[in-house]
């Protein structure tokens, strides 16, 4: 009984709960807790998003993996996270953070998915769609060529390309890391010229 004991004390001292709640000392400084008030918020937002994607039916296929990933990056995962060296084996996380998304392999995978699960399924049950996905492409094609023409450079015309034929204000946010700060003041131009 007592090795039994033992050895259940050692799995609950392995898990990162054991962890979390474990004293640890900063130089100059009392002993914290590693739980902070934040985390558990974040676990009732996880398990929230959850809920509406799974119970409710609210976009599941967004608030699903959104409500997984605060779960999994909030939680106490005993070791999953390490980098490795001083003897300490290379956690299964930091190989996905690596190799997944500081290649940026991941979040392009995860988008191209969802766009194929949500969009193919309209397409399929009404095929006279794919028009409007050709004429997006098209206005896409054709707004990057007549900025290029009017004299912007390659990342303005990019951005306007996207911009300005989409629409979409989120999109245009997300270009504008591309185009720099002339950016905005380069679709307005543009539509102007046109």
């Amino acid at each position: 009984m007592e090795e039994l004991l033992a050895r259940l004390s050692e799995l609950v001292n392995q898990t990162g709960i054991a962890y979390m709640l474990r004293p640890y000392f900063q130089e100059g400084a009392e002993a914290s807790i590693h739980l902070v008030w934040q985390t558990p918020v974040m676990w009732i937002m996880g398990g929230f998003f959850i809920f509406l994607a799974i119970k409710k039916n609210i976009e599941p296929l967004l608030l699903l993996p959104i409500g997984f990933a605060i779960l999994m990056v909030n939680m106490p995962l005993g070791g999953l996270l390490h980098e490795g060296g001083h003897g300490m084996p290379v956690g299964l996380y930091h190989f996905v953070y690596r190799y997944g998304l500081e290649t940026e392999v991941v979040p392009c995978m995860i988008f191209l998915g969802l766009g194929a699960l949500t969009d193919f399924g309209p397409l399929i049950a009404n095929p006279k769609t794919l028009l409007l996905g050709a004429a997006a492409q098209v206005g896409v094609f054709i707004a990057f060529f007549g900025a290029l023409l009017l004299g912007f450079d390659i990342k303005e015309a990019c951005s306007i390309g996207i911009t300005c034929s989409i629409s979409s204000r989120r999109i245009h946010c997300a270009t504008q890391n591309s185009a720099g700060s002339t950016k905005g003041n380069a679709c307005g131009r543009t539509i102007r010229a046109i």
